[in-house]
């Protein structure tokens, strides 16, 4: 036990002394000096001459939205909107294969996910076609054709506007959008 605490004693002596470290090994830090900065002034008029003989105004603008980022709804993201509306039975669909064993299909979500991405580029607040009336959200429900829908749905809230596009589903089919192009649906229980 003397042993072990004269040892610690030695230690501690050895190792807070600094007069025992060689000169040369002292380490010290000092920061490097931070450069001033530099102020551009741009002149307030531009010389008479050649191209540069007129001021151009500053075209720099600061908007509300500027900060705004845009929302783009992905693949998992439009499982998750729809299996929240009507759309649920035909996206959340299992398909039995030989081994008893049942796995998710995937071919209705893709192919509502490729009409959504073909309309509205998924971007949730997306406004489209102005000539035709105003369109909005990510399967761009037409508000002049739909005053309804419009009036019942936030159409730029992605489940709001995934019920609205079913309820114009169940009236015309997929020919309602312009992106359909009349390619057979890859579901057969899509088309009831």
């Amino acid at each position: 036990m003397r042993k072990v605490l004269l040892g610690g004693v030695v230690l501690a002596v050895f190792l807070l002394s600094p007069a025992v470290i060689p000169p040369q090994y002292v380490v010290s830090y000092s920061p490097p000096a931070i450069p001033t900065a530099v102020v551009l002034i741009a002149p307030e008029s531009a010389p008479d001459v050649g191209i540069g003989a007129t001021t151009l105004p500053d075209v720099t603008q600061h908007t509300a939205t500027y900060g705004n980022e845009a929302h783009f709804v992905t693949e998992w993201q439009l499982m998750e909107v729809l299996a929240q509306t009507s759309w649920r039975p035909h996206v959340i669909k299992t398909i039995q294969i030989e081994d008893e064993s049942y796995i998710l299909d995937k071919r209705p979500l893709r192919f509502l996910y490729a009409l959504m991405l073909c309309e509205s580029g998924g971007k949730e607040d997306a406004v489209g076609d102005l000539d035709l009336g105003v369109s909005l959200g990510i399967f761009q429900i037409n508000i002049s054709y739909w005053p309804r829908l419009h009036k019942e749905y936030n159409l730029l809230d992605a489940e709001d506007n995934a019920q609205a596009a079913y309820v114009v589903w169940k009236a015309m089919g997929f020919k309602a959008w312009s992106c359909y192009g009349g390619e057979p649906v890859p579901i057969q229980s899509i088309s009831e």
